[in-house]
């Protein structure tokens, strides 16, 4: 990767308009122009055999970086000679000096052969469809994107991508260490749904690991998108930290919006694909549900539905619901003057004997004596 610019000497680009980036992302580069033809004449994609000369890498489908592809700079990502494998994709080869992410365009007419990454990649469906086919061992699940829909791979999750259309695909890469500090570190504090999706992308060898939420094709994601986009390709002296930020606000964004229309991998059954809507319902309800009502809620049983929760997220419903609550009257005697009594009401406490038992047997002190503490 040709990387000329140090982090203190970055390049100053007008800033491209969404107009332009429009124009980019739909044209054809003479190489996405050779494999649609190549693909229209013969019903089939290009074998890496007949890539031109020039085109041949120790890996197959050259990416389209949006800074090059917008004219913002001369940044060109295919793969260097120092690659040791076609199936794993370093960090140093495809992040630039200085920055934590990366955007690239996935080339159309395109099969992509199985591969890897040391880093977090976020898959967005921009327009059109693809398929992602992802792969442990003899074991595969594949799915079909669809406009506004984003799959989130964690490191070393095997996957391919295939574009049979005049479809577009934005491929996020997300250096490992920003991922953790982006997604998991911004989830707040008791967010069970948040810390739900952050365990499914702990990196496992032996399962395949994914999230895919269906936005539907949502104007103020795409948007998000956009400006993302346009951050990346502007390339000003605070442009790394803008993309974190923005990054972080649209994770928080599918978090909030779209918990409860996301598919999960390896799921095993129709119960637990309603895992985030219910995760979703008890965060949003906690002061006023019980274990029951929510089982209800959802038409299972309260010993089934405790069960699966429990085997998910090691916790039982009631134990949630105690511990949102716990954390919730600790954050109202940090940061308000709430009377004990105002606060056991606010957290849907009849008697407020009852919060102050409750918050000594979790807390190791009563209410009164946690706030006194602070202070």
């Amino acid at each position: 990767m040709n990387n000329s610019n140090s982090d203190t000497q970055k390049q100053h680009f007008t800033p491209i308009t969404i107009d332009a980036l429009e124009d980019a992302l739909h044209w054809y580069s003479p190489f996405e122009n050779m494999l649609r033809s190549y693909y229209l004449e013969h019903h089939r994609f290009m074998p890496i055999a007949e890539f031109p000369e020039e085109l041949l890498q120790p890996f197959s489908i050259p990416p389209i970086d949006l800074r090059s592809l917008t004219g913002a700079s001369d940044v060109t990502l295919s793969p260097t000679n120092t690659f040791q494998t076609a199936e794993t994709f370093l960090e140093p080869q495809y992040f630039s000096p200085g920055y934590d992410i990366y955007i690239q365009k996935q080339p159309r007419y395109s099969c992509s052969p199985t591969q890897d990454h040391q880093y977090y990649e976020i898959c967005y469906q921009y327009s059109g469809t693809s398929i992602q086919t992802l792969s442990v061992d003899d074991t595969c699940e594949t799915i079909r994107l669809k406009p506004g829909d984003f799959v989130f791979i964690p490191v070393a999750q095997k996957h391919s991508i295939t574009i049979d259309s005049d479809s577009i695909l934005l491929n996020i890469g997300v250096r490992a260490s920003t991922f953790t500090q982006a997604f998991s570190h911004n989830i707040p504090d008791g967010s069970i749904l948040g810390d739900f999706f952050s365990s499914l992308l702990t990196p496992d060898g032996d399962s395949i690991r994914y999230l895919v939420f269906h936005t539907n094709g949502n104007a103020m994601i795409l948007q998000q998108i956009q400006q993302l986009s346009l951050t990346y390709c502007t390339n000003t002296l605070y442009s790394q930290q803008i993309l974190n930020l923005q990054l972080s606000i649209l994770f928080m964004n599918l978090l909030q919006d779209y918990s409860y229309n996301t598919k999960i991998a390896n799921t095993g059954g129709s119960i637990t694909e309603k895992l985030p809507a219910i995760m979703q319902y008890i965060e949003q309800n906690y002061t006023t549900s019980s274990a029951q009502r929510i089982a209800q809620h959802f038409g299972y049983s309260p010993d089934y539905l405790n069960q699966l929760f429990k085997k998910t997220t090691s916790h039982t419903i009631g134990e949630t619901l105690l511990n949102l609550k716990m954390q919730k009257a600790a954050s109202l005697l940090t940061s308000t003057n709430l009377s004990v009594s105002s606060i056991a009401e606010y957290l849907g406490y009849q008697d407020t004997t009852n919060l102050i038992r409750s918050f000594k047997k979790y807390y190791g002190s009563t209410p009164a004596q946690y706030r006194k503490a602070l202070h």
